[in-house]
């Protein structure tokens, strides 16, 4: 209750690589504890990407009641200095078991799907906490390896936070995405096409006369 080491963390996403259904049967039969362990896991994990993977673990192997509980202490958690918290464990979550976003509550994930895209506008301004990592290569991670539906929400939330910036984080993801996967790119823009078409004007928009 008083450390702010990951123990918990480490326990936790243990259990669930090596006995899912030990997991899942100490979650169902003492739900007050393992929430309580699942608080303290994501409260004490920072925005590395190893806390990332080890939450990831967990989501890909525990039963959706506690994915939900999961991520929504990574939501909650997701602030402050640990503000790229909800973009580390969304990418680790799509690098390993991507239809596991199906079952994750839609108020939950829209809500990480803004904090990633805040973070990343925040790296490009130069404000909050600058991770070492490339905010633009997560976002653009995240839409190539996710679902059409939840790649179109990220879209959708970079095109609500760009209206009144000026840097060039649209047109930044835009030409990743387009780098990793044309095919997703394609298939975004066909069932997107308001919604690309918005991200294409702001990024030649906010674009400079650069090479």
């Amino acid at each position: 209750s008083s450390t702010e080491n990951n123990l918990s963390l480490q326990v936790i996403s243990g259990i669930s690589e090596k006995d899912t259904t030990k997991l899942n049967t100490l979650s169902e039969n003492n739900k007050e504890q393992m929430d309580t362990l699942t608080e303290s896991a994501v409260k004490n994990a920072d925005a590395s990407e190893e806390s990332a993977q080890l939450i990831a673990k967990v989501v890909a192997n525990a039963s959706d009641e506690l994915v939900n509980k999961v991520v929504e202490e990574v939501s909650k958690n997701s602030t402050d200095e640990n503000q790229t918290l909800s973009a580390q464990v969304l990418k680790a979550i799509v690098d390993t078991e991507p239809n596991k976003l199906d079952i994750i509550e839609n108020d939950v994930k829209d809500k990480m799907i803004k904090q990633t895209i805040e973070s990343a506008q925040n790296q490009q301004e130069g404000t909050g906490v600058q991770q070492d990592q490339d905010m633009t290569s997560i976002v653009s991670d995240i839409i190539v390896n996710s679902n059409t539906e939840t790649g179109s929400k990220m879209i959708e939330e970079l095109n609500n936070s760009s209206t009144d910036t000026e840097n060039d984080l649209s047109l930044k993801v835009i030409s990743a995405i387009s780098e990793k996967d044309t095919t997703k790119l394609n298939t975004l823009s066909e069932n997107n096409k308001e919604q690309i078409e918005k991200l294409t004007e702001t990024a030649i928009k906010n674009a400079d006369a650069s090479e």
